[in-house]
């Protein structure tokens, strides 16, 4: 199999992306799209090689993720990850797992990251039933996957599988629509798995 590595040095830089610890920043590729570069700033480091391995596994056995490649921007290398929200209606949010954990457990500590104790596996599928969120529209028809409880169970295997231990609130996401009818509720669907790689920005 071989990878491209997309070159990237002339796209236009956006502006910065400040959640995460790690440099990472969005272009706008000459077709408009809006992606992240996240700069691989380690020279031995295979962060990059991950995410792109990540999302090509998921699609192995069809986890629904995100476009991820690899990516260079003159010197800089890294990976490129298509925005989440490029395609959809202006109003279209995304609420990070902290804020759905909050809507249900008045308690939970929304700001602290790492090693929450309030971030339980039973009160995250709590949450996403209580919610009425639903699976990724990739799943919709699906006979093994029933609602976003079966969803996120499959997502959290998908992590013990290719060894990911970053899952922490800030990790998995839901898409809340625009409402555009005062009397119909907007329905909070499940992002895809590697969702965290390709969050906000639309183009």
């Amino acid at each position: 199999m071989t990878i491209a590595i997309r070159d990237v040095s002339d796209w236009v830089v956006l502006n910065d992306e400040t959640m995460g610890a790690k440099q990472k920043f969005w272009l706008k590729a000459p077709d408009g799209i809006s992606w992240l570069f996240k700069v691989n700033n380690r020279p031995h480091a295979i962060t990059d090689i991950a995410e792109k391995l990540a999302a090509e596994l998921a699609r192995l056995v069809d986890v629904p993720t995100c476009d991820v490649e690899l990516a260079h921007r003159g010197t800089q290398r890294g990976s490129i990850s298509k925005s989440l929200l490029n395609g959809m209606s202006k109003g279209t949010e995304l609420l990070e797992g902290n804020r759905l954990l909050h809507q249900v457990h008045s308690d939970y500590a929304v700001a602290k990251e790492f090693h929450n104790p309030g971030q339980t596996l039973n009160r995250i599928l709590l949450a996403l039933s209580e919610t009425d969120t639903m699976p990724p529209g990739e799943l919709l028809g699906n006979s093994a996957i029933a609602d976003a409880v079966d969803a996120f169970v499959g997502y959290i295997l998908f992590d013990a599988w290719i060894a990911n231990t970053d899952r922490h609130h800030e990790n998995w996401v839901s898409l809340v629509p625009e409402k555009r009818d005062i009397s119909s509720p907007r329905r909070t669907t499940m992002a895809p798995v590697w969702a965290t790689i390709c969050r906000t920005r639309k183009s």
